[in-house]
């Protein structure tokens, strides 16, 4: 017996929770006097008056249905769009990651090259071999343990935390202009990735077929 009052003087308003007990008393009052207010005032209306408040009534639950569901149409498509911009961000990112795939296999191929022929190369050793070839002389040999700014085309990039790039500057005097083009070509034909950023070529005075070419070559060595 008492524990069936307890229930009851824990819950008196017959089931309601107790967060929801402020709210019903501001909508129906304490002892539900505003329903039988509104009941009071709504049957001393005249029948016109009545039919006035059923149809406003009617017409305000309409309204207040179509509310509702327009609000829950526009948080739907706000979501569908949602939803669509987050596919698209997946196929953006599944392509970017075949594209990374595919230049991360060139890099790694590039890297590996890279390393075969420089691992160990001597480049004002391998200059001198192809000028003994040809014949040729170098003199005044001067290598720079790093190229200039404006001509360091691995700066900037991924290489430039294994490699660097050198420059060989020197010096062949007294040679024909076929010589010095033949000289280039063996330079850049070879495959141990040189290029000749700049030549300059000075006529001889005493000799009009004969020049003095000085050159500077463009390579790469691994850091030590």
């Amino acid at each position: 017996m008492s524990a069936g009052t307890s229930e009851v003087q824990e819950n008196p308003q017959g089931g309601i929770p107790r967060w929801l007990l402020p709210v019903r008393e501001v909508i129906f009052g304490k002892q539900n006097e505003r329903i039988e207010y509104f009941m009071d005032s709504y049957f001393k209306l005249p029948p016109e008056g009545r039919t006035a408040v059923v149809a406003g009534g009617i017409l305000f639950a309409i309204l207040l249905v179509i509310g509702f569901i327009g609000i829950y149409l526009s948080a739907l498509n706000g979501l569908q769009s949602r939803l669509d911009e987050s596919f698209q961000a997946v196929n953006k990112l599944r392509a970017k990651q075949v594209d990374y795939a595919i230049t991360k296999k060139k890099f790694d191929e590039l890297d590996r090259r890279i390393s075969n022929v420089t691992q160990s190369l001597q480049i004002l050793s391998l200059l001198e071999e192809k000028a003994k070839s040809l014949e040729l002389q170098i003199s005044g040999n001067n290598k720079t343990d790093k190229a200039s700014s404006e001509k360091d085309f691995i700066k900037g990039t991924l290489l430039a935390d294994k490699y660097k790039a050198t420059r060989s500057e020197f010096r062949v005097s007294n040679v024909s202009l076929k010589r010095v083009i033949d000289f280039v070509v063996a330079i850049e034909s070879d495959d141990k990735l040189l290029r000749v950023s700049d030549l300059r070529v000075k006529g001889l005075y005493q000799n009009k077929l004969f020049f003095d070419a000085t050159f500077a070559v463009d390579g790469i060595e691994l850091k030590k």
